[in-house]
């Protein structure tokens, strides 16, 4: 990764991967040839990436029974969630 200018907290893993522009902060690029362009962004390959895949099934499992947990106090409370 090139040395910024200005900006900060950026990370740049892979081969010639890179935070590129100046003014970026928490950017991050994996991957041969990533390049985040925008704070507050994650880049996860170059154009050629064409799947992202992970195994997140006990994670969502688990926060599908934190959500209940939640909706059930929220709902034992009175609150009925954000109007729309």
């Amino acid at each position: 990764m090139k040395p910024e200018t200005t900006g900060g907290n950026n990370t740049a893993v892979g081969y010639a991967a890179d935070v590129y522009l100046n003014n970026l902060n928490n950017a991050t690029a994996i991957g041969a040839f990533a390049f985040a362009n925008a704070s507050n962004k994650i880049r996860l390959g170059n154009d050629s990436v064409s799947v992202i895949e992970a195994d997140l099934k006990r994670r969502l499992e688990a926060l599908e029974g934190r959500l209940a947990t939640v909706t059930s106090i929220q709902s034992s409370a009175g609150a009925v969630g954000p109007s729309r």
